[in-house]
């Protein structure tokens, strides 16, 4: 049976009300729940955002040397690079865009263990029924990119939309499927 791990829980603080407050989860907490921390670096600390057309956000060495340089200070912690402007559809293009900034990531810093935030597997949001049809071809672009991460980190997200009707088992379960088919 193979190990299996939370890393990771993102709260969007900016979008708390004082209804939503009380979901905040302290890390503190996290850790009683056995949740590890983890690095979650979002996108305009590593590359060149353009705001008015952002896929084509650009790539920005001193920025990702940055990002790997400052990782080595807590080298436990799982880096979660989270880029998610450039045209994950564009496979042609996308993929090699996330193989050079890992490959820019590791020159700097070797000894973290980095992934890509949502690129491999290819899934996010919520179940469709389409899913695997649309995203099994799109995931077999990505195989190169999957080899060259240290960890998987599909994204699942909690709101009500994707909790519909057991949506959110059924697209965590695509995505475990879709995880697998890297190996």
């Amino acid at each position: 049976k193979s190990a299996f791990s939370i890393y990771g829980l993102i709260v969007y603080r900016d979008l708390s009300t004082p209804a939503t407050t009380a979901l905040y989860v302290t890390p503190a907490v996290a850790q009683r729940y056995g949740i590890q921390p983890i690095n979650l670096v979002y996108e305009p600390r590593l590359l060149d955002v353009d705001k008015a057309v952002p896929h084509n956000t650009k790539f920005d060495a001193e920025k990702i040397d940055a990002v790997a340089k400052g990782a080595l200070d807590a080298p436990h912690e799982l880096v979660a690079l989270d880029m998610e402007n450039w045209d994950r559809f564009d496979t042609a293009r996308t993929p090699e865009l996330y193989l050079r900034v890992l490959e820019e990531f590791r020159k700097v810093n070797s000894h973290s263990k980095v992934g890509l935030y949502g690129v491999v597997p290819q899934v996010t949001y919520g179940w469709r029924k389409d899913m695997p049809s649309k995203y099994d071809p799109l995931n077999a672009s990505y195989k190169m990119v999957a080899a060259a991460v240290d960890y998987f980190s599909p994204s699942r997200y909690n709101w009500e939309r994707a909790l519909a009707d057991g949506d959110w088992e059924r697209a965590a379960e695509y995505a475990i499927h879709a995880a697998r088919a890297f190996d």
